[in-house]
């Protein structure tokens, strides 16, 4: 699920560019009234789909861009104003980070801190939705926007990746990043410099940051759900992927738990450990195979196969079809 705050927005701005949504919307089984509803939610994969599908409709390949500029620095939902409330752009990042739960559990953002350089990581964990390209380049583009005004300036990141392939219209993210943007990496990302995120930020508000922190604490709980702990296992487990298969002693440690509470917790839901992973890398596989710009071997990279055949073995035990043989069936 996820706020249905940005869907809105993005049937605005469709509006606003002279396409009528409403054939959009349905096809999508949306219900127009929470797309109004500040506090509705929707399913992830909806969002998602739908702002593929606005950029096709609208002409406009960038729309995700667009949208995260448009809106202004403060024409989010909690998290922006959580970002904007920190003393600094590093405990906006840190916070985000820990409460991005409390907008969506489609979402991973992880931040690394390696010397002078801090790298942001953001990943789509639903394994079921389709194409991300512009719900990843709106989710960057939104920190540049946010942090930017936050700090009072604008800032250039040192580099920005993305997970999809270089698109022909690929010139309105250069101009707004002015950065190296790398095309078909691992994950989403992107770098700035850690002294900048260190500096005091001119929007900070230390009383409201701890009144929006409370009030994400109560979102985190109201939206825990059945699945969370299986959310949180898929979000360490896509993160962990490119490394290989990720060990259960690996998700645990990362989670702060021991393998066997984690174990147990997962028994406890009916769920098993195995199984999630499994089901992950199946999932993600379906949405792989599906995009033609991912050779089969980077495909079998990202989820942790050693090999194509290991991963073609896999795919075909999934769907009793070979990945080759889907790739031209769609082509045809």
């Amino acid at each position: 699920m996820i706020d249905a705050l940005w869907a809105g927005r993005a049937v605005a701005r469709l509006e606003s560019l002279g396409h009528d949504p409403a054939p959009l919307v349905r096809n999508l089984h949306m219900d127009p009234r929470a797309l109004r509803d500040r506090d509705a939610r929707i399913a992830f994969r909806k969002h998602v789909a739908l702002m593929e599908r606005a950029a096709a409709a609208s002409g406009d390949g960038c729309f995700g861009l667009h949208l995260a500029i448009e809106a202004g620095p403060r024409g989010g939902g909690v998290l922006n104003y959580v970002s904007l409330s920190a003393a600094t752009g590093m405990e906006a990042l840190r916070t985000v980070k820990r409460y991005v739960r409390a907008e969506t559990d489609g979402e991973d953002i992880d931040v690394i801190v390696e010397g002078d350089v801090t790298e942001v990581v953001y990943r789509v964990i639903d394994p079921e939705v389709g194409p991300t390209r512009q719900k990843s380049e709106f989710r960057l583009a939104r920190m540049l926007v946010v942090i930017g005004a936050a700090i009072g300036r604008r800032v250039v990141p040192l580099w920005v990746r993305f997970d999809h392939a270089e698109p022909r219209d690929a010139g309105d993210l250069h101009r707004h990043f002015q950065a190296e943007i790398g095309f078909r990496a691992p994950h989403c990302a992107i770098a700035m410099p850690t002294e900048l995120l260190l500096q005091p930020q001119v929007t900070a508000d230390n009383a409201l940051l701890h009144i929006l922190r409370r009030y994400c604490e109560d979102l985190l709980e109201q939206h825990a759900g059945e699945d969370s702990l299986q959310r949180q296992v898929e979000a360490v487990s896509i993160r962990l992927l490119p490394q290989g298969a990720p060990r259960i002693e690996q998700v645990a440690r990362e989670l702060g738990l021991s393998p066997r509470t984690l174990s147990r917790r997962l028994n406890d839901r009916g769920l098993k450990y195995s199984e999630i992973v499994d089901g992950l890398r199946r999932g993600l596989a379906a949405r792989y195979v599906a995009d033609a710009n991912l050779r089969l071997s980077e495909i079998a990279y990202l989820l942790g196969y050693a090999s194509i055949s290991a991963f073609s073995h896999a795919y075909q035990r999934w769907t009793g079809r070979p990945p080759s043989a889907d790739r031209r069936a769609r082509a045809a």
